[in-house]
């Protein structure tokens, strides 16, 4: 049986899990970092903006992001080459959308936070 496509109704169900309450915390304690390290002007390193934005999904596997935390999941994604999975980053692939909602980042803080997924789930 296929699996069905992202939902609103999976989302919910989600959220009303210990860890979807922890991943929605999370994403609202950090809005104000957000700010104030944009804000700074320059660019940040990978790991802080997957923190700060990628973690969201990548973490939790929401909206069927592929978490850092399943190798599996990563295999046919890490054999593309890391220019292909940045331009999925900066233009949105399947149900990621452009730049992971991240309008505040730079090209190079997108390219450098796929380089730090890369590194984390190889």
């Amino acid at each position: 049986m296929k699996k069905s496509n992202f939902f609103l109704g999976d989302f919910l169900n989600n959220l009303l899990t210990p860890q979807g309450v922890i991943t929605l915390l999370f994403v609202l304690t950090l809005q104000d970092a957000k700010a104030a390290t944009a804000a700074q002007g320059r660019a940040r390193p990978g790991a802080t903006i997957f923190t700060l934005m990628c973690a969201e999904c990548h973490m939790t596997g929401i909206s069927g992001a592929p978490k850092v935390s399943d190798k599996s999941a990563w295999t046919t994604r890490i054999k593309q080459t890391p220019d292909t999975l940045i331009e999925h980053a900066l233009h949105g692939y399947k149900l990621m959308p452009s730049r992971g909602s991240c309008s505040s980042c730079s090209d190079a803080e997108i390219k450098a936070a796929v380089e730090y997924m890369i590194e984390k789930v190889r």
